[in-house]
């Protein structure tokens, strides 16, 4: 079976294919702009690059948020046009989760500038304004231990994980916690910004696939995530 994920949840956007759970072809583009208006046409250069047709595509999957608002929109507004006329189900995988993946593809080789220890949890953070994130916390085997929520990020943020054992903090929103957190013994950064990546969302949504965990196309919204109410405490 064929896949096609997509990801524009950041100003990193891009489209990958996979055939029976392997990757064929992965594409990227990052500007300082929006990069969802590259989206269409990734997704052709992707699907040309396997040399298939779009009608041979057996789902379409996308990194559901929280991110941009209007890179999200524009991903789901793509994907779902492409369900419709080919009429194929939709996956949508949480944004967080698949750059937990990213990082988890590589964390024992990097065990040197981590740290040795017991395992460490993972932090995704999405930038959002001013010191507020979207986070998530997975712990090494791939466990959601706190779900997706917007955090405000101070002192005291994620104390209660940093008290039991090594955080590593990653993705674009990382740098407001290495602010006020980067001197706990048990704070740890990925040396390398994170960006949400089709690849992962297509290793996630795979699993979904086989699981039969498709969307109501016609219903579907991505996860936004409103605005900040009051001060979040993690």
């Amino acid at each position: 079976m064929y896949l096609v994920s997509v990801d524009s949840s950041t100003k990193y956007c891009s489209v990958a294919v996979r055939q029976d759970g392997r990757e064929l072809f992965s594409v990227n583009n990052f500007t300082e702009k929006s990069a969802s208006s590259m989206l269409t046409v990734l997704v052709r250069t992707a699907v040309e690059g396997v040399g298939i047709e779009l009608a041979s595509v057996d789902a379409f999957a996308l990194g559901m948020g929280p991110g941009s608002y209007t890179g999200l929109r524009v991903a789901t507004s793509v994907v779902k046009g492409l369900c419709f006329a080919l009429d194929k189900p939709l996956v949508a995988v949480n944004t967080l989760e698949a750059m937990a993946v990213q990082v988890r593809k590589s964390l024992q080789a990097t065990r040197q500038v981590l740290g040795e220890g017991n395992e460490v949890l993972l932090v995704p953070m999405i930038d959002a304004r001013r010191m507020e994130v979207y986070a998530a916390v997975f712990d090494e085997k791939g466990t959601e231990i706190e779900g997706t929520r917007p955090v405000i990020v101070d002192e005291n943020s994620f104390g209660h994980l940093l008290e039991q054992r090594q955080v590593v903090f990653l993705g674009d929103g990382a740098d407001k916690c290495r602010s006020v957190l980067g001197k706990h013994p048990n704070a740890r950064f990925w040396p390398d910004v994170i960006h949400p990546r089709a690849s992962e969302v297509g290793d996630l949504a795979y699993g979904h696939f086989l699981a039969g965990r498709f969307e109501d196309a016609a219903a579907f919204e991505p996860y936004y995530l409103k605005a900040f109410m009051t001060k979040q405490k993690a």
